[in-house]
């Protein structure tokens, strides 16, 4: 898995193997806890590092839950490298990645709840990031493989909460199907039922113009 592996401020680097036991026992500890509920001793003992190791590599916890942040925002992009053409082909994509690597669900849950409203660990590469994905389905949109009157956005973040939401709320996912999201047959009919939909959304798309800049879409 990729890291960030950037200094901290003080310019010590954080790429040593030192530094990257303590990274990734603390992607375990903050995935399980969030930033308040973790403790560095135990993130220590985990990563068999000297606890003084992690305020001078990380300087200190919060310091350290960014490099976590950062680590994941990392691994996010690493995913998308093997993003498929067919846009109909996302959703179960995204979905088994998320399946695969729910630790970044959690992790991304945790922010949500310890950052709040305001902006997070490389708020402004995150946000161009994801305009990246947004424009170039608003390309294939104009080539006619989306339906023009869906809003491109709100199609990229269906695809987002599709993926992440059994794996974010088990408990509903349990409910609502009556099946455990670890329980194999929950994820047949997961990837039957996305397959299914994106065929019906996306499949066999006749080329047409978007709306004009100036009319709303669905």
């Amino acid at each position: 898995m990729e890291s960030d592996t950037s200094p901290p401020a003080d310019g010590r680097s954080t790429s040593s193997g030192a530094a990257q036991r303590i990274l990734a026992a603390a992607m375990e500890e903050f995935t399980a806890h969030g930033l308040a509920g973790a403790r560095v001793e135990r993130i220590a003992a985990a990563a068999g590092q000297n606890k003084q190791l992690i305020y001078y590599y990380f300087g200190s916890k919060q310091g350290l839950f960014e490099a976590a942040i950062a680590a994941m925002t990392d691994r996010f992009r690493t995913i998308n490298t093997d993003l498929p053409d067919p846009v109909e082909q996302r959703p179960r994509f995204y979905a088994d990645a998320a399946d695969q690597d729910r630790g970044f669900v959690r992790l991304l849950q945790w922010e949500a709840l310890e950052q709040g409203d305001g902006e997070v660990v490389r708020e402004e590469e995150r946000r161009a990031y994801f305009a990246e994905r947004v424009a170039e389905l608003a390309q294939r949109q104009a080539d006619g493989e989306i339906p023009a009157d869906l809003d491109v956005a709100q199609l990229f973040l269906a695809f987002q909460a599709l993926a992440s939401h059994p794996y974010a709320f088990p408990q509903m996912a349990r409910h609502i199907t009556g099946r455990d999201v670890d329980d194999p047959r929950f994820a047949a009919a997961r990837a039957r039922f996305l397959e299914a939909m994106a065929e019906r959304l996306l499949g066999h798309q006749e080329r047409a113009e978007p709306d004009g800049p100036g009319e709303d879409r669905v």
